[in-house]
């Protein structure tokens, strides 16, 4: 049972709940004096000592509803106020919340998800990029991707660039001995054109011709004019470091006057001499060398590339798409993630609270509905304590009649039942009940 009530009952009403031994020995003592030969004044003397019981009693049962009506009117205030906030304030709020939370979700959805136009555009690419990719497949009978040197290619065709630089540097010495710098940078210019050239030699050399017979016919000639393009390369910068020895060798001038012989006149005619010098061993010593590195940039070159011109592109095709596309997935369902996380958490809060608020008020309710039945049942007790104490006193005035007592009859001096004691009180309180 509640305290708050047993604390009310207590203070209003407590000598008529727990009647004490020390009360009833008193009451006996009353009814003991009360005593007389004349039964008829000891019962008008019991009545008027039951009368003053029941007055007082009265008393506590009237201070007794007014707490309690003043406890239940405030906890119906505390109720209804409680249902209010539940109804009308964290309901709403939860409610209107859920709905942002639906809202906020679907217009992320709608902005990055997949209705959105850049994550269907490129569900709709990767979808292409896999059609294209299966395609290249079936053309080559399923057969994996074939290519080498991967992560190496460039790197390598790199190192040989620059391994060509010391080496045509000696070509280049004939006309640009007193600028070694210049040298070094047309080393450098022939020496990435040569890789070029071989980059381009490998390549089409790995590559199937592809019907119909005028593009092989193409294939065949870039071939032809590649190497051609490359072996007079060479050939040129072989005769230029022969043209040079053969200078240095030569006793008949100084070096630099035979320069100057070969500048002074036209371009057709520098280049007719360098032309027509027959190689050496210092000729065919950079010719190899020059087409040993072209060869070995060519082999890197067909190693590092498929025989298909189009299945490496579709399978990067295939693979830059999906990386695309799941990197914008990842990407709307991190936010997605964290703005469900945000919304959750603020529903979760309000959810709490409204089950707190729900426990409080079904807690209050309980105890106003309580009220009532406490009331009538500690009416009941009150007049148990009124008959108790009665009882007494009718047990020591009978104990302290004198013999030969008369005037009326024993049996017309008793108790109040505790029925009619109950229904006094509660005609009383009907009395004093409030208009």
């Amino acid at each position: 049972m509640d305290k708050t009530l047993l604390a009310i009952a207590d203070r209003t009403a407590g000598p008529w709940l727990n009647t004490r031994d020390g009360d009833l020995r008193a009451d006996r003592a009353s009814g003991q004096k009360a005593a007389s030969r004349d039964l008829a004044l000891v019962q008008r003397r019991h009545r008027d000592f039951e009368d003053g019981l029941l007055g007082r009693a009265k008393a506590a049962t009237l201070s007794l509803r007014s707490e309690l009506t003043a406890l239940a009117s405030d906890l119906r205030r505390q109720v209804d106020d409680l249902a209010r906030e539940r109804d009308e304030h964290i309901g709403q709020k939860l409610h209107e919340s859920r709905e942002e939370r639906q809202r906020a979700l679907s217009a992320l959805e709608s902005k990055l998800g997949p209705p959105s136009a850049r994550y269907s555009a490129q569900a709709r690419t990767l979808e292409q990029a896999e059609r294209d990719h299966r395609s290249v497949r079936a053309a080559v009978g399923g057969r994996l991707l074939r290519r080498q040197l991967v992560g190496t290619y460039w790197a390598v065709l790199l190192l040989l660039a620059v391994a060509e630089v010391p080496i045509n540097r000696l070509a280049f010495e004939l006309f640009f001995q007193e600028q070694p710098l210049f040298s070094l940078i047309l080393a450098g210019a022939v020496g990435i054109a040569l890789m070029f050239l071989a980059h381009l030699t490998g390549l089409l050399v790995r590559r199937e011709p592809q019907p119909p017979l005028w593009k092989q016919l193409r294939h065949a000639a870039g071939i032809v004019l590649i190497l051609l393009v490359t072996a007079t390369l060479v050939y040129a910068l072989a005769s230029m470091r022969q043209l040079y020895v053969q200078m240095l060798q030569n006793e008949g001038g100084s070096l630099q006057q035979q320069v100057e012989s070969i500048l002074r006149g036209n371009a057709a005619t520098a280049v007719s001499q360098v032309a027509s010098t027959r190689l050496g061993p210092a000729g065919y010593t950079l010719m190899v060398l020059n087409i040993t590195l072209f060869a070995v940039g060519a082999a890197a070159s067909f190693l590092r590339h498929d025989p298909h011109p189009d299945y490496e592109a579709a399978w990067h095709g295939e693979r830059r798409s999906r990386t695309r596309l799941m990197r914008t997935r990842a990407r709307f369902e991190s936010r997605l993630d964290a703005a469900q996380k945000e919304h959750d958490t603020r529903i979760r809060a309000l959810d709490e609270l409204l089950r707190e608020t729900e426990a409080r008020h079904d807690q209050m309710a309980v105890q106003e509905t309580a009220v009532g039945p406490f009331f009538t049942e500690t009416v009941a007790r009150i007049a148990n304590g009124v008959r108790s104490r009665s009882l007494a006193f009718v047990e020591g005035a009978l104990s302290a009649l004198p013999e030969g007592a008369g005037g009326g009859s024993i049996q017309d001096i008793q108790a109040t039942g505790e029925h009619d004691i109950r229904r006094a009180l509660q005609a009383q309180l009907q009395e004093d009940r409030p208009a």
